[in-house]
Parts: C-alpha cells; sequence; structure tokens
C-alpha cells in the first residue's frame, strides 16, 4: 500500500503542472470528450492532496504491516469526508432522488454489489496468457470479507466442449450453494445477425443495424436459457443482465412474462434515481462504473484510487454501489491474479473504512429490497413523473451508438428528433404513441460526422431539448 500511495503522488506532482480554473473545467466538459477524462481524475485531488499531507507529516516505512496502512488510509478517507464536508452536501443534493431515498431508508448503510459479466468467455488464453476457466479464486477472495458476486452466466457455455468435465456446471452450483446469485445474461452472447463488427448488440437489440427483435424472437431465448439453467443448475433465475449492455421495452416485458424482477443495465445519467422500475414488476439495478477491463500493472493503482472515490462519492450519495467486472480478467492466470489482488485491495479498504456499515447484496436481492421499501411507503411501480423527462444520452461522448431515455406522465404521441447545429434534422429515432412510463430510444450515428446534436422530444404541449457529442 505505501508503494501504491507513493505511485500516486508521483503521478498527481505530474499532473499538478496544469491546474484548469473552474471555468476551464466546465467548458472542456461542455465541449469535448476530453472532459470525461477530466472529470474522473478530479475527484482524485481531494483524496491524493491528504495523502501527500499524510505522507510528509507521517512517514511510512516500507515495511509496515498492510493492516497498519490500510487503516491509514481509512483515516485519511474520513478526514477527506470532513474537509470536504460541505462538497458531500452538494453531492447528495446532486444524487437525491426517487432511487436515493428509496435505498437509504437506512443513511449509514452502503450496499454494495459485484457483478462479474461473461461467464465463461471462452477462451482460455488472453495476450499469450494461460488462463485456464476459473472463477473460484476471485469468489474466495470476496467471500474473505463477507461479499457475495452476482455472475452474468452465458447459459449456452454450459452445453459447449468448453464444459465437457462439467467444471462451469460444478463451480457454479457450489456458488449458488455458498450465497452468490446466477444471473442470466443473454443465451449465447452472439447477435443473431451474424453482426461482425461493433457496436455488437448480442441477442436483445443489434445497435449495428439498429433491429429490435420481436417479443416471440426475445421469448424464445429468453425460454431456452431459463430451461437450460433449470435442467444443468436447478435454479430458477430471477434477475437479467443485459448482453452487450442493450436491451428496449420488449425485452423488459419478456423478462417480467418470465417472472424475473431486476434487470441490471448501464446508468442513464447520475441523477440518483436509481434503482426504479424499468416497468411494472421490474427493478432496474444498474452499474456504477468498471475499473479492471484489460488492467495492467501500469494502471493498477490509478484505478484503484479511482474506485475508492467513486464509491464514497457516488456511493454514499446513491446509497448502493454497482462495480462491474469481467471474466476472464478475474483469473487467477490473468497477470498472476492481478484482478484478484486489485479486489482485495479495494475491498479490505472499504471494509476497513466502512466497518458494518459496508453490507454486500446479490442483484436480486438489491431489486427486492427496493420492492419491499416501495410497498412500505405504499407506492411500489406507481410512481409516475410530474412532467416529461428527458434524459441526458447515456454514453456520451459516444460512437457510434448512444442510449436516450425519457419518461411520460401521461400516455400520448411522441416525436424524438436529432437535429445539427444549424437546426437541420439528421434523424428521427421516434414518432408513435408511448405508454405513460420510462422508455428508451438508440440512436445510430454512424454515417455522421463528429460534433455537437441537440436531440428534441416532443409530446403534447411538452417539449425538451439536450445536446450530444459524437466523437469519432
Amino acid at each position: 500500500m505505501y508503494y501504491l500511495l507513493s505511485r500516486i503522488i508521483q503521478g498527481a506532482a505530474i499532473k499538478a503542472t496544469f491546474i484548469p480554473t473552474p471555468a476551464t473545467i466546465a467548458a472542456i466538459a461542455q465541449t469535448s470528450a476530453a472532459g470525461v477524462i477530466l472529470n474522473r481524475t478530479l475527484r482524485l485531488f481531494p483524496l491524493i492532496a491528504l495523502l501527500i499531507t499524510s505522507l510528509c507529516l507521517f512517514p511510512v516505512s516500507p515495511a509496515t504491516s498492510a493492516s497498519t496502512l490500510s487503516g491509514a488510509l481509512s483515516n485519511q478517507m474520513q478526514s477527506a469526508s470532513t474537509v470536504s464536508e460541505s462538497t458531500s452536501t452538494l453531492n447528495e443534493a446532486s444524487f437525491s432522488g426517487p432511487g436515493t431515498a428509496n435505498f437509504r431508508s437506512d443513511p449509514d448503510t452502503l450496499w454494495f454489489l459485484i457483478r462479474v459479466d461473461d461467464i465463461y468467455f471462452r477462451s482460455d488464453s488472453y495476450q499469450g496468457m494461460h488462463m485456464p476457466h476459473n472463477f473460484t479464486d476471485f469468489q474466495s477472495a470476496v467471500e474473505e470479507f463477507g461479499g457475495k458476486v452476482t455472475w452474468g452466466v452465458i447459459p449456452h457455455r454450459l452445453i459447449e466442449p468448453l464444459n465437457a468435465t462439467g467444471h462451469m456446471t460444478r463451480d457454479l452450483r457450489e456458488s449458488v450453494a455458498r450465497g452468490h446469485e446466477v444471473s442470466v445474461h443473454g443465451y449465447t452472447h452472439i447477435c443473431p445477425l451474424s453482426c461482425e463488427q461493433s457496436p455488437w448488440g448480442h441477442e436483445m437489440y443489434c445497435p449495428t443495424r439498429n433491429h429490435h427483435f420481436t417479443f416471440e424472437e426475445q421469448s424464445a431465448l429468453i425460454g431456452k436459457s431459463m430451461t437450460l439453467l433449470r435442467d444443468s443448475l436447478d435454479i430458477v433465475p430471477t434477475s437479467f443482465i443485459a448482453p452487450g449492455h442493450h436491451l428496449d421495452d420488449t425485452s423488459y416485458e419478456v423478462l417480467v412474462d418470465f417472472d424475473m424482477f431486476a434487470v441490471s443495465n448501464y446508468r442513464h445519467g447520475t441523477d440518483g434515481s436509481y434503482p426504479r422500475k424499468a416497468i411494472p414488476g421490474l427493478v432496474d439495478v444498474p452499474v456504477h462504473a468498471e475499473f479492471t477491463w484489460a488492467l495492467t500493472p501500469a494502471n493498477y493503482d490509478s484505478e484503484l484510487a479511482l474506485a475508492i472515490a467513486d464509491v464514497k462519492e457516488r456511493g454514499e450519495a446513491d446509497g448502493y454501489y454497482n462495480l462491474m467486472l469481467h471474466d476472464p480478467f478475474t483469473r487467477p492466470g490473468y497477470y498472476d491474479g492481478l484482478v484478484i489482488d486489485w479486489m482485495t485491495e479495494l475491498l479490505d479498504t472499504l471494509t476497513t473504512y466502512y466497518g458494518e456499515r459496508i453490507r454486500f447484496i446479490t442483484l436480486s436481492e438489491a431489486a427486492e429490497k427496493f420492492r419491499e421499501t416501495e410497498v412500505a411507503a405504499g407506492d411500489y411501480l406507481a410512481d409516475l413523473p410530474d412532467g416529461v423527462v428527458l434524459d441526458q444520452n447515456y454514453p456520451n461522448p459516444f460512437n457510434p451508438v448512444t442510449t436516450i431515455g425519457y419518461a411520460l406522465p401521461e400516455p400520448g404521441p411522441v416525436t424524438i428528433t436529432v437535429y445539427n447545429t444549424l437546426g437541420q434534422v439528421v434523424a428521427r429515432l421516434f414518432d408513435g404513441y408511448a405508454a405513460a412510463g420510462r422508455h428508451e430510444v438508440h440512436f445510430d450515428a454512424s454515417d455522421l460526422t463528429s460534433g455537437v446534436y441537440i436531440y428534441r422530444l416532443q409530446t403534447g404541449n411538452a417539449s425538451a431539448n439536450r445536446k450530444l457529442l459524437l466523437v469519432k
């Protein structure tokens, strides 16, 4: 940990050669993709300053025990909370919303989810590293801190030759028995349209061709997934993780039809309105972030520090944090267990700092908790927005596909149109009748040039506009 802090400080010293003003920051954030990177880096500034001060005043020997260093970092995190009290208050206000209120009936508790997608990734090698199928080492590391994992399982893997020995079936059965969760992650994880280019939408929606699969097509796919998991693992899953991170309203209806009540997708915006109802009967508990995709020794320290800062900022504001990882990076064969070590260090830091205030929970448990809170409040799955809501597109900046969410207080005709900065129509995303509640549309800008565009929602006498940034 001492070397971790030292490397963070060294990196901070380099970055400190340019300290932008608030006006500069705002301009960059509004006009280019650099704003995304800058905003992510800025989260670390209060923590870095405290780390520098602490190490200067209280030098730590490299031989200091891990537990002592972990305690030191805990104190620094506590100090950060005290020093930036006004900032924390602002963050709470920024993330306030139905999700925050519903999930924070116990404001002193941070509910923590660990979601691992693509179980199992087919290959047993990556960039020359031999990586046999193994998630049990990662699972053991999480269990050491009382954690639980929600595995995004690709059901078809269980009947492929790579499971000829039955090791996948055995490991997943034992994992469920230990309190972890198996979540449906598509069926084959391959687009039925045989798309060979990014972005891959896989089975529920194809953004490459902007193709929405019918209710019957998606229902057949989910039916095969449920049957296979029931026959192989003797379980009936209640949660779903979107393959390729793409779903549409039809997908939600299919999931409810199969008695699933939890879904996890990407967050659309950061207004604290999560977890939320996707449609009546289905709760969306999206991920906050992923830090370990293709993690290397070179960015190990910086991604760990970013994760700690994000948990403290957005996790405390929302009352929950959903961390996403991917197989095969969680295997012990990947850089000799680099991600396992990273996860161990993260959980050690968080559990030391939060103590009994951090509670580990699976995806279905999180959705069930949300439902119970709604029932207690007397309005489970009944709230609608007071007016038309148009979300910021996600991701933004994007290339070439992005998702736009919106909500209606009542049913009615809706048009969603995209304009260039000259006011010319470049795309019409929706023109029809929509029910009350939340909806999503996808915008494929493959044929457009980089730049700022404006999207507009019009329904009845109400309208809303937002900007999006295409970066190619």
